[in-house]
């Protein structure tokens, strides 16, 4: 890969598509190879003229794809498929914990995540047991035969990268643990300021302090 010139590469190749919601967009601009993905300027150019969350989402999901195509970058969100598979239960509404849209899906028609949700519960038809997690959804959907190529590719890539996460040790809960102890040291460092500056506050008063 280190030899291809990826200016080269169309887009039109590796999976962009008129489904995505920023199709148009891109043609717009004049973005049509994996070179101008891989531009980190361009692309925050691109995302920050994008109003609409959910076409934005989608959006720096495609680019996460061609990263890890063509990078061999994890996935921003490749992390979602540790999560329990309950979760498509309520992936069609805005209480979702998990950001289908960010994944790279699209949300618009012709509607990928309407077709998730179906293949999910033909999933859970045949999976009734609890303890299922996203990632396993998309193995049952991906060993299927009634998917199209295009949902496949995504769903493979997303597998591909959390896969490679865990083998370079990345895991949901070691990050979550990471997260929290994050908060833990905001939270201490956020009470010793407002305690400084209760204490600078008394003495300019005139306060003793003791």
């Amino acid at each position: 890969m280190e030899n291809t010139d990826l200016s080269k590469v169309r887009l039109l190749d590796v999976g962009l598509s008129s489904k995505n919601s920023f199709y148009n967009k891109f043609l717009i601009n004049g973005i049509d190879n994996v070179a101008q993905v891989l531009d980190d300027k361009l692309m925050q150019e691109i995302i920050d003229h994008t109003r609409k969350k959910s076409i934005r989402d989608e959006l720096m999901g495609f680019i996460d794809m061609i990263k890890f195509q063509f990078q061999k970058k994890p996935m921003t969100c490749d992390v979602y498929l540790s999560e329990p598979s309950t979760v498509f239960e309520t992936m069609l509404t805005d209480d979702c914990p998990v950001n289908f849209s960010r994944m790279g899906f699209a949300k618009d028609q012709p509607s990928e995540l309407k077709y998730l949700y179906v293949l999910y519960h033909k999933f859970k038809s045949t999976h009734p047991k609890e303890d299922y997690t996203v990632a396993d959804v998309f193995h049952f959907i991906v060993d299927g035969k009634d998917l199209d190529t295009d949902l496949r590719r995504k769903i493979q890539i997303l597998l591909n990268s959390y896969e490679h996460s865990f083998d370079t040790n990345v895991s949901l809960d070691r990050l979550k643990a990471d997260l929290n102890a994050a908060v833990d040291e905001k939270e201490k460092l956020e009470a010793k300021i407002a305690s400084l500056k209760e204490k600078i506050e008394n003495i300019e008063k005139g306060t003793q302090v003791k």
